[in-house]
């Protein structure tokens, strides 16, 4: 099994992103998971996403400090009908600097219908660009085993499931065995 651990720039919300990175690189990592997470923790802003300015300095702060990426954390409701254009942002930052990942919602199931489309989107999207999109269990289209289906149903290997302990504990209000669900999405088992 791969050892390779990822710490999100979240863990120092409230601090500017400097701090982070130094922060996570002296605890001995070598890989963080940067924040465009609207509304919650923006270590990068959406302004932030086309200013090549901006992202150079990431990546120099990124080398000083040793630190790679491989996943990126840009949640966002995916089942807006504006998704799209500002994931796709997301998508081209997050490969510019190196993220094979990249973490998301999906959004509530009474607009699923809309997800569908969208994700057709961003799927192709992924592909062209060989990126992995991770569907975060967050109690929403995606929260626990039984949102296996969906994946079957959108049925790519670019669009995968992201497993929150925390959210699915939070979601299910803590009545569902975690690793059993874990295992048997783990397994395929819905």
């Amino acid at each position: 099994m791969d050892k390779t651990v990822s710490i999100s720039t979240i863990a120092y919300d409230g601090y500017n992103l400097e701090t982070a990175l130094k922060q996570i690189s002296q605890v001995g990592s070598r890989y963080v998971e940067l924040d465009a997470i609207e509304g919650l923790s923006e270590h990068i802003k959406s302004q932030d996403l086309e200013d090549s300015a901006f992202e150079k300095r990431i990546g120099t702060m990124m080398r000083q400090f040793r630190l790679s990426s491989i996943a990126f954390s840009a949640h966002m409701d995916l089942s807006k009908e504006e998704a799209v254009p500002l994931f796709e942002k997301k998508m081209r930052f997050a490969k510019s600097l190196g993220a094979k990942i990249i973490n998301t919602f999906s959004g509530p199931l009474k607009r699923i219908n809309t997800f569908y489309e969208n994700i057709k989107s961003i799927d192709k999207l992924a592909k062209s660009m060989d990126l992995i999109v991770a569907l975060e269990t967050h109690g929403d289209i995606i929260s626990d085993r039984s949102s296996l289906s969906v994946i079957e149903k959108i049925n790519s290997e670019n669009v995968r499931i992201n497993y929150d302990f925390v959210n699915s504990f939070h979601s299910t209000r803590g009545k569902i065995d975690l690793e059993k669900d874990f295992e048997a999405m783990l397994n395929g088992n819905p």
